[in-house]
This record gives C-alpha cells, sequence and structure tokens, in this order.
C-alpha cells in the first residue's frame, strides 16, 4: 500500500510568506479560519519548511566531491531512485510534471534533492541534452524540517522498505489489481484503512505518465482496448434473474469466460418488467411538493488536456461529433489540467482549427485553463485568451481557469511576488492569484471571465481558503466563478468495487463538498466541479473501465447535482496516443489510432508485428473507442436533459428509501420534475449480487402506465467492460465512427395500488443494473 505521509516541505529557497489581504469583507470572513487552519495544513504542505539553500559540498559524503542530481539518483533505492532519474531524464516542460509526480509519491527524497523554483525553471528552458540538471542535491545533514535533516537522500531517514526495487506509485496505482472483489456488505466503515486522511495525489494522468515513462515504466500504462463484445443469448428471464455469479477474487484469465448471467440482453430482459417473487422488496417514495436545486442546461461535461485535444477536430471530426453531441445541444468540454501549468508555449494553429471545427459541429462551449505557476504565466495567458477569440466564434468560450490544482504544484503551494520570486504558503499564492488575474481582466473591467481557484481535490484545503479567492476576485469584478476537482477520498491501488460504490465514502466527498457550495452560494457564484473521476490518476484497470466506474458516475452526477455543482466535468486526460498507450481506464471515451497502410487500417502493435516503420506512412487517425463510464453519460442525459442532444430542462424533486426491509442491496433513488411536468425517476442497484424489487410510491397524478428503460451490465456482472447496454443500445462492435448499435428498447410498467391507499410502480432491480421510469404529465 503506498504511503501517504505528510509532506515535510516543499523548496528550497521559499522566503517568509506575504501577507497581503483585499478588503475588509475578505478579512472580516477568512481571518478566523485561516489562522485557526493555516498551522495544520502548513504541516502536509510544505509551507513552513525551514529554508536552506543548496550548498556545493556533497549530499551523501561531505568529505566527497559535489555530486549532481543524475549522480545522487543512483544512490537513492527502488522508486524514489526511479522517480529521481525520471526528473532529469525529463526535457522541457516534461521535467515539470515528473517534479510534480516525485514529489507527491517520494516527497522525503524530493526535499533532500534540493529542487528550487530556480534551478525548476532553469531545467525547464534547457534545451533537451544528456541527462542533467541546475539543482543540486541538499548536503548531508541539512536540515529539512522542523526537527528532520537529510540522511542518505531523505528527510528524517530512509522510508521502511525502500531498498525494494518498486515502481514509482504513479505507474503501480494503475496496474491491475490481484483481485477487484465486492465487499460483501454494501458499505463500508469511515475507519477503513482504505480511507486515508490526506490524499495528495490527485494529479492528472499526464503527470504520472510523463514520470513513468522518463524512468522507464512506459510498459505499465494501461493498454487502451475496445469494449470486448460477447454473444449474447436470448434466455428466459426468469431463470437469468435468478443464477448469480461470484466474482470474488477473479483472476484475469476467469473474467474472460462469460458467465451464464446475462443480464446485459436487452431482448430477454424486455420480456418481464414485474418484480420477482422470490426477491426482497424495498419501498420508495417521491414527493414533488419538495423541490430541490435546479440542473443547469448542462452539468455533465468533460475536461481534457491541451496534449491532444486537436484529435476532436480532425479527420474523423464526425465520429467524435457522434459522441460529444450525445451529451447537449451544446456541450461543455473543458480543456486544461497539468498541461496549463507546465506549457512553455501557447497551443499552436493545428489546435484552435480543430477546436473551431468542432464547435462549429455540435455547438460546443469552451473553458480554457490559464497558466499561473510559470514566471511569464500573464503573457501566456494573454495569448491564449486573444486565439481564442480570434478563432472561436462568439459566445463559445465561457471562462478561463487560472490555475490547476496549486497545492500539487512541484513547489507546493504559493506564488511568486512583485519581483518574480517565489513565496510559500497559502497567502502568497492569493497574492499572486489577484495580480495576476487583474492583469488579465482588471478590477471595474465588467470582465468577469475567471475562475479558480481549482484545488486538487475537495479535502486538501481549508474552505475559508476558497472564500478569500472568491471574495477578492468578486468584488474586483474579474471572478466568474469558483471550481474545485473531486475524486473520491481513498486509495485507488487498494479500494474495491464494493467500497468504490459504498454510501460512507461518497459521503465524505459530498460532506467536504457542501461547505464549499454553502460558501459559494453565499457569494452567489457558481462552483463548478471542473476536473472529476472515478479514481484520481487516471483510474485503475479493471476496476474505473468496468460497470463499477459506470455507476461511480452515474450516482455522483446525481448526488452532486443535489448538492448544486454547476458543472461535473468527467477528465480524460490526453485521451490515447498513437501507440496504444496512454487512455485512462477512467475515461469513458479514449482515442485509438489506426494508420492507412493502403487499403488497410492497421493500429501500432500491428504494425511493429508486421516491421512497418511509422516514419514512412502518414499521421495516424484518431478514432472514439467506447468504454464502460460512458454509459452512465447516456443514462444521466436522459435522465436530466430527457433525451440526447438536448438541454436539461429539469428540478430535483424529494425521492427516498423508505424501508430497505430484506434487501441488502447498496440502492439509491434520484427523483426530477421537468418543465413540461413529467416526472423522471431513476433507480440503481449498485450491489453486485443482491437482487431486490423495488416499489416506489408516487403522486396520484402520475399513477398510470409509464415508460421503463435499463441499464444493464456485462456477463461479468460488476465487473463488465463489454456487453453494457443502455435502452437496449450498445456500443460493442461499433467501429470508428463511434454510432450507438441497435434499437431503443422502451417497456411499459402498470400503475399499481398499495395496502397503504398510495400508488406507484414495483419492478425488479436486479444487482449491477438501474432503471429509468418517465410517467408522463
Amino acid at each position: 500500500m503506498p504511503q501517504h505521509r505528510a509532506f515535510k516541505a516543499t523548496l528550497t529557497n521559499d522566503q517568509n510568506n506575504e501577507r497581503t489581504w483585499t478588503g475588509p469583507r475578505v478579512a472580516a470572513l477568512c481571518a478566523c479560519g485561516v489562522f485557526l487552519t493555516v498551522g495544520l495544513v502548513g504541516a502536509f504542505l510544505h509551507f513552513s519548511a525551514p529554508q536552506q539553500q543548496p550548498r556545493s559540498s556533497a549530499w551523501l559524503n561531505q568529505q566527497k566531491p559535489s555530486l549532481e542530481l543524475s549522480s545522487a539518483c543512483q544512490q537513492l533505492p527502488g522508486k524514489h531512485g526511479q522517480l529521481c532519474r525520471g526528473y532529469v531524464e525529463a526535457a522541457g516542460e516534461e521535467r515539470w510534471s515528473a517534479a510534480a509526480a516525485w514529489r507527491r509519491s517520494s516527497p522525503d527524497s524530493f526535499v533532500c534533492a534540493g529542487i528550487s523554483v530556480a534551478c525548476l525553471d532553469a531545467d525547464i528552458e534547457a534545451e533537451p541534452a544528456a541527462p542533467a540538471s541546475a539543482c543540486v542535491p541538499l548536503p548531508e545533514g541539512s536540515q529539512c524540517s522542523f526537527n528532520s535533516f537529510c540522511q542518505q537522500g531523505f528527510c528524517g531517514s530512509s522510508p521502511k522498505g525502500s531498498e525494494e526495487q518498486q515502481q514509482p506509485e504513479a505507474v503501480t496505482s494503475e496496474a491491475e489489481p490481484a483481485g477487484t472483489a465486492d465487499a460483501a456488505d454494501s458499505s463500508i466503515s469511515t475507519s477503513s484503512n482504505s480511507i486515508v486522511t490526506i490524499a495528495p495525489s490527485v494529479l492528472e494522468e499526464t503527470s504520472t505518465a510523463a514520470a513513468a515513462a522518463a524512468a522507464g515504466a512506459a510498459a505499465a500504462a494501461p493498454q487502451q482496448q475496445q469494449q470486448d463484445g460477447a454473444n449474447i443469448t436470448d434466455e428466459d428471464v426468469t431463470t437469468m434473474m435468478n443464477q448469480q455469479v461470484n466474482i470474488v477474487n477473479k483472476t484475469e484469465a476467469e473474467e474472460e469466460v462469460p458467465s451464464r448471467r446475462l443480464m446485459a440482453s436487452a431482448a430477454a430482459v424486455a420480456k418481464r418488467n414485474a418484480p420477482m417473487e422470490k426477491w426482497p422488496t424495498a419501498i420508495y417514495s417521491v414527493d414533488i411538493s419538495q423541490a430541490g436545486r435546479r440542473l443547469p442546461d448542462t452539468l455533465l461535461a468533460t475536461s481534457h488536456e491541451y496534449n491532444r485535444i486537436y484529435d476532436y477536430g480532425e479527420e474523423y471530426i464526425h465520429a467524435w461529433a457522434n459522441v460529444f453531441g450525445k451529451l447537449s445541444s451544446s456541450p461543455i468540454i473543458r480543456v486544461g489540467g497539468a498541461s496549463q501549468d507546465k506549457m512553455k508555449k501557447v497551443p499552436g494553429p493545428r489546435v484552435w482549427k480543430a477546436l473551431k471545427a468542432l464547435q462549429e459541429r455540435v455547438n460546443a462551449r469552451y473553458i480554457f485553463g490559464l497558466p499561473l505557476w510559470q514566471k511569464n504565466a500573464v503573457e501566456l495567458s494573454k495569448e491564449i485568451m486573444a486565439l481564442a477569440e480570434k478563432h472561436l466564434a462568439p459566445g463559445a468560450v465561457i471562462g478561463y481557469e487560472l490555475g490547476n490544482e496549486p497545492e500539487f504544484w512541484p513547489t507546493g503551494l504559493g506564488g511568486r511576488n512583485e519581483k518574480g520570486e517565489w513565496r510559500g504558503g497559502f497567502d502568497a499564492f492569493a497574492t499572486y492569484f489577484h495580480r495576476v488575474a487583474q492583469q488579465l481582466a482588471p478590477c471595474g473591467s465588467g470582465k468577469r471571465v475567471l475562475s479558480g481557484p481549482g484545488w486538487g481535490n475537495v479535502n486538501t484545503q481549508p474552505h475559508n481558503w476558497l472564500a478569500r479567492i472568491m471574495w477578492t476576485g468578486k468584488e474586483c469584478g474579474y471572478m466568474w466563478e469558483v471550481n474545485v476537482h473531486y475524486y473520491p477520498y481513498i486509495d485507488n491501488t487498494t479500494v474495491s468495487a464494493g467500497e468504490l460504490l459504498s454510501q460512507s465514502l461518497q459521503d465524505v466527498g459530498l460532506d467536504k463538498y457542501r461547505e464549499y457550495q454553502r460558501l459559494a452560494d453565499q457569494g452567489r457564484m457558481r462552483l463548478r466541479i471542473s476536473e472529476t473521476n472515478s479514481l484520481y490518476g487516471g483510474g485503475r484497470a479493471g476496476l474505473s473501465d468496468t460497470a463499477a466506474g459506470m455507476f461511480w458516475v452515474l450516482d455522483a452526477l446525481c448526488e452532486m447535482a443535489k448538492a448544486g455543482a454547476g458543472g461535473f466535468h468527467c477528465h480524460w486526460g490526453i485521451g490515447g496516443a498513437p501507440d496504444g498507450t496512454m487512455g485512462q481506464p477512467n475515461t469513458g471515451v479514449q482515442t485509438n489510432f489506426f494508420y492507412k497502410v493502403g487499403d488497410k487500417r492497421l493500429e501500432y502493435k500491428q504494425l511493429k508485428e508486421q516491421r512497418i516503420s511509422v516514419a514512412s506512412l502518414a499521421e495516424p487517425v484518431a478514432w472514439p473507442s467506447i468504454h464502460a463510464p460512458w454509459y452512465a453519460y447516456l443514462a444521466w442525459t436522459s435522465f436530466a436533459h430527457g433525451g440526447y442532444k438536448k438541454l436539461a430542462d429539469a428540478t430535483f424533486i424529494n425521492a427516498k428509501l423508505d424501508k430497505a426491509q430484506f434487501c441488502k442491496a447498496n440502492t439509491k433513488i434520484h427523483a426530477l420534475k421537468a418543465d413540461n411536468g413529467d416526472l423522471r425517476i431513476m433507480l440503481l442497484n449498485k450491489h453486485a449480487k443482491a437482487d431486490c424489487n423495488a416499489r416506489i410510491k408516487v403522486p396520484a397524478q402520475y399513477c398510470k402506465t409509464s415508460e421503463l428503460t435499463r441499464l444493464l451490465p456485462g456477463p461479468q456482472g460488476m465487473q463488465s467492460k463489454g456487453g453494457i447496454s443502455w435502452q437496449g443500445q450498445t456500443y460493442d462492435n461499433a467501429g470508428h465512427d463511434g454510432e450507438i448499435q441497435g434499437e431503443k428498447v422502451v417497456q411499459m410498467v402498470q400503475r399499481r395500488s398499495f395496502k397503504d391507499g398510495r400508488c406507484g410502480f414495483e419492478i425488479a432491480l436486479p444487482a449491477t443494473t438501474a432503471a429509468l421510469i418517465v410517467s408522463k404529465a
């Protein structure tokens, strides 16, 4: 299990924090909270480390000559040495990503490596060359924390087990787990060892991948794969619904053997929608008199790194339009992430041409990430804003995010003063954020286009810190909205499907998010979750890319929308790379590539097998490969928008579980009332094995024959990667064009009268399924 130790220090040249407050309102709101919490947070965000300038004496032995960082890396054991070498062997802006990954995975070796802002700047600007670095490791015995000193390359002492030649955490977190067993019960205790109290490891796939590749571990990156289509047979529904499949501790080979539980057969399920006699029944109720939050016109959106965003708007734009067009009549696409804060130059013409083409095809709206960490952040940001205005239609850009996950910068949280010198801590960050923002959208200009602070998760920073950023920007006039990121508060290397989908884990994130939402509501500003997904670091193969990841997305959308989120952007990273790597497991639609060789379409691995040189071919064609989480996108869009290519048109109403009775499944109910009066009810059974019936009591005017559609897993149940269907349709064997396959299957469910005088519906809700009931007004 990876160690989540508190960060001890950040950089060797951080100075005392600047403490510049803006406006009495901000001070009144935030002063108390900041001074109460700054000591606690400083303990793990490197804010208050003793300052130590790198000296030229040797690191491992003061009697020896000075060692360069590249030489010192050889003295570090296991993953620590790999992360160090990953940094010195990276080129240009990739050193930023490698440094961030190193700081996250091995903070004790990172702090003694002497990586200052100055040397990191120099390394990023340096021309690609043999492994070398401007950074000089701290001498042996240098103070690196309040009461710790550098010993053999680590702050304090070598971590337990450091002699093992293990892979960097950034790599192992994406490896196929030995077992992804579902817990027998549907919840986990808040004292579970899987839930960590500090989770500083929320980094984009590009950050972790850069370090992994540079460390020689690129082979561990998850391979993209088209869904494994299963041959579905039309068996008797009663037999199928009563059969169980044991998915505990299955090996990868065993998972390839189709089980007998063929719940993905839409034709078979359509034979029967009545409750099952032997199943326990959970009772729910819906009350339209209690209205909740109204949905924004497009809550579900996507997030992408700058690196390969052009893939969506080139030769196969028709296929990508089929994908993005499903989400809304005007889908929202966020472009940013780690790539914005490490960029050395702004995106070129190819990017803007592709974004314009996609905007024209699907009426896309964009949010662009602006760099903040760089010393020339203002110049780069102004250039991006000018290019967006030049190339895209008026109204196509709805805002700009200034900075990305600043607490996970390789320097830690901080900012540059007016002289360009780095200062650590939140005060320095807040002052720097405000200074840069004013240069992009001057106070009083009426140019409300910026958002921030873009915290890496809802659990990493005191809530009052967001309030300071928000009120300062609101009073100045540049703040358009505020934003944070959200990933489950858990160790993604050990979590099981049952734990990932448990209510107790979700409640941890919801409770923390609601505090941010409360502050945003006070400021009358929208709070956007501008980056999220089932697991951080790109997710975990065998979990994020299965029905478990799908159900996480669907339920999180419903709960975060209820809590007030103004956007929910599922992060896709760079989508994929031409060599078949880099496709994140948690991505709903990965980017696959084929090369044209005569009249054939060959993937990179096929070229290698046939010994065909890529250099002799035209650039590969990017096409969409649909994966399990995407089906949650479709189910949400049908629930919230009433169908594809529409804007959301509904308000949440009260829906709850009244009695579980003997139903042991992890079930949920969500309900919306559409503007046209329709009632939409979404039921989820997130348990891997427990089948139940669902009895839903509704207001009398909705007690009529209604439509029922289902989200069904593939033959492997919760572990299904393929064979999944929504409303009877699937992307199995969809080819390269992103077209959903099959005819829509709609069942009709009859009204029922109950003993208490109420009426409603009663349906079967098998394990690992969801159902949408739509009752017309």
